[in-house]
């Protein structure tokens, strides 16, 4: 339960670099790049890394910013585009 929780909240704090590390752990968790993208299209599309991360960092995003910073939604932007940047980085 308390696992559990502390998960959740890490999943909240996301920023750009920590979303892509968790994404390319899973991915090494197969043994090749083929039975990892294999295993990735029978996911619904939602949890597609070009899809996931930016959702999980423009939400941690959004909800460190909701009280201290007037204009989120540049930071809200900055962030998807670092996170998908790295993505880039990673895939080229």
């Amino acid at each position: 339960m308390v696992l559990a929780r502390r998960v959740a909240k890490l999943e909240q704090d996301l920023d750009p670099e920590i979303a892509v590390v968790h994404w390319l752990t899973e991915a090494h968790r197969f043994p090749t790049m083929a039975a990892y993208v294999n295993w990735l299209v029978e996911q619904p599309e939602s949890e597609h890394p070009l899809q996931r991360i930016p959702q999980q960092v423009e939400e941690a995003t959004r909800q460190r910013l909701r009280s201290t910073y007037r204009d989120v939604r540049r930071e809200v932007r900055r962030a998807i585009f670092d996170a998908t940047f790295r993505v880039q980085l990673v895939i080229a």
